[in-house]
């Protein structure tokens, strides 16, 4: 699945969307998840190959696994120079998270509620992900160790 590298910088959006999928599919049993880990890929795979294409902003499995972080998905919903619809298709992604406040500044923690829904499907976009891009799960790995520190951290603020 190495391939996936070497075409992930000339793949359509769709293709890499269909790649993703069909490993999230097998992956995920439950429909409601499927749903919404499909409502964060397709805009975000969108708005990158966007970038890619009008800004000569190259994709990586890295920077593909870094762009579906929470603050970097917001980042992407404020970048002013991509197109309204990939912008709207994000903003609809983050108001469904339970709890999520868009009023809040990028910098405040959002409610628990909102980042652990937003971290249990990153983490599954980030596993699959890591075993396309042939490291295994170094990745995913990362993710989780960011994920444990993220909510060490907000448990800190609420005590």
């Amino acid at each position: 699945m190495n391939n996936f590298i070497k075409k992930i910088n000339q793949c359509t959006s769709n293709e890499i969307i269909d790649i993703i999928n069909k490993e999230l599919v097998l992956s995920q049993s439950n429909a409601m998840w499927h749903g919404r880990a499909l409502s964060l890929l397709i805009p975000i795979v969108n708005s990158l190959v966007w970038m890619r294409d009008h800004k000569n902003k190259e994709i990586t499995p890295q920077s593909l696994i870094d762009a579906f972080y929470l603050n970097k998905v917001r980042e992407l919903y404020e970048t002013e120079t991509l197109p309204k619809d990939l912008r709207e298709n994000i903003y609809k992604y983050l108001i469904s998270l339970p709890c999520y406040n868009i009023n809040l500044d990028i910098k405040e923690n959002q409610p628990e509620s909102a980042i652990e829904n937003h971290l249990y499907i990153q983490t599954s976009i980030a596993y699959i992900l890591g075993n396309l891009s042939g490291v295994g799960n170094i990745f995913y790995k990362q993710i989780l160790e960011d994920t444990e520190n993220l909510l060490l951290h907000s448990n800190k603020d609420t005590i």
